[in-house]
């Protein structure tokens, strides 16, 4: 993978855990994981509230701190540990998880910069970034001041800041480093990290949208993590009014040295790319609904004329519509058979062979009138024999045998 082919998606993990049979080994480990992270999250609480109350220099500081990293299950190894100056100097690494502090703080006791703005000051107490040293107070012209102040009287500390500002993979490449940390010093040293884990437990360190408690909860989860930590002599000439060009020519040092890629993507990149990932999540779990399918059909006039040569007093209305759904003679008419349809039905005016039945009504009018219990029972038996001939006209018309 070239220069030309990476995009920003491609320096970060969308998900923590593995694939293909790496998965199946992991399944298998998701009860001793549990149980090791149950055991060391009691424990590690109690340490780290010893060692926020005891000098990092101090023996017991010392022995509290590699009590802490064996809890957490942080293995480190330094190369070049002998290029460590005795003064305070300035370090800069590259980031991949919130848990990189912790493990550079075990060979070099350092007050790390904090150069994420919208960090609160619980996690900054948590993971130890300096209360005072952070862009969450400080522009960046004064915290370049109070770090040279800092360097000048605390003599027993390192500083250490990630220039990348966000944390990647740490497989892909090394995102663009901001200018102003190498404002701080001449002479800048270079810690290449490099994470290792084991393959039955091989869990991203971070994903694009993870926190630093995240980080450090999976890595409680996992057996252990691997650091290996190199020291990189920083370069005799150094100019440290070129800022800029100091920046891209560590950047592109470090890379090699990580065999990664230097890119420009900035921490604003990630922000734009988390936002659309978020959008595109929102838009996949949220289903579609279609839209309602109008029917087209129209039956045609010797259909509804056949219907309604069969049931005369339902109204054409309610036929057409029960035609475009049924598309059916025999649909229509078994539904109106059985009643499915709601409908007011339509009195024919009398003729001539039903006088005398009219007659007989009519003779009744007041009695009626007075007894609604009859006029409803009249109506039904009417509705009732109108369906009953309609059904005999419909048998005799089909010679159907029944």
């Amino acid at each position: 993978m070239n220069f030309d082919t990476v995009h920003s998606f491609n320096l970060y993990d969308e998900s923590r855990l593995p694939y293909g049979n790496e998965f199946l080994w992991f399944l298998i480990y998701i009860p001793l994981g549990l149980f090791i992270f149950t055991i060391r999250l009691l424990f590690s609480v109690q340490a780290f509230l010893y060692f926020c109350i005891v000098p990092k220099r101090s023996f017991i500081g010392y022995i509290l701190h590699r009590v802490l990293r064996c809890i957490l299950g942080i293995v480190v190894t330094c190369e070049n540990s002998d290029c460590i100056p005795s003064t305070p100097s300035l370090f800069i690494a590259n980031l991949a998880s919130g848990v990189d502090r912790i493990a550079v703080d075990t060979i070099i006791p350092c007050r790390t910069i904090d150069v994420d703005k919208q960090r609160n000051k619980f996690i900054r107490w948590i993971f130890g970034y300096d209360s005072h040293l952070n862009l969450g107070c400080l522009s960046e012209e004064e915290l370049v001041d109070e770090c040279k102040e800092t360097l000048k009287d605390d003599k027993s500390l390192h500083l250490l800041v990630f220039p990348e500002t966000t944390p990647t993979n740490g497989r892909v490449g090394l995102m663009e480093f901001v200018s102003w940390p190498f404002m701080i010093d001449e002479r800048v040293y270079c810690l290449a990290i490099r994470r290792y884990r084991p393959s039955f437990s091989s869990i991203s360190y971070c994903v694009i949208d993870s926190s630093d408690i995240g980080d450090l909860l999976w890595s409680l989860f996992v057996p252990y993590t691997h650091y290996h930590i190199k020291i990189i002599q920083p370069p005799v000439n150094n100019t440290i009014n070129e800022s800029d060009s100091m920046a891209k020519s560590i950047q592109r040092k470090l890379a090699h040295e990580l065999a990664l890629i230097p890119t420009s993507f900035t921490s604003q990149d990630k922000q734009l790319l988390i936002s659309r990932l978020h959008e595109f999540r929102h838009t996949e779990v949220t289903p579609r609904v279609p839209p309602r399918r109008v029917s087209t059909y129209q039956p045609t006039v010797a259909m509804v004329t056949e219907v309604r040569s069969i049931f005369p007093q339902v109204p054409r209305e309610v036929i057409v519509e029960d035609l475009k759904r049924t598309r059916s003679i025999d649909g229509t008419v078994a539904n109106i058979l059985e009643g499915n349809l709601q409908y007011t039905p339509i009195i024919a005016a009398p003729s001539s062979d039903q006088q005398t039945n009219q007659t007989i009504l009519t003779s009744g009018k007041n009695s009626t009138n007075q007894n609604p219990i009859r006029i409803a029972n009249t109506f039904a038996e009417r509705k009732q024999q109108f369906i009953n001939e309609a059904r005999e006209d419909y048998i005799k018309r089909h010679n159907i045998q029944i």
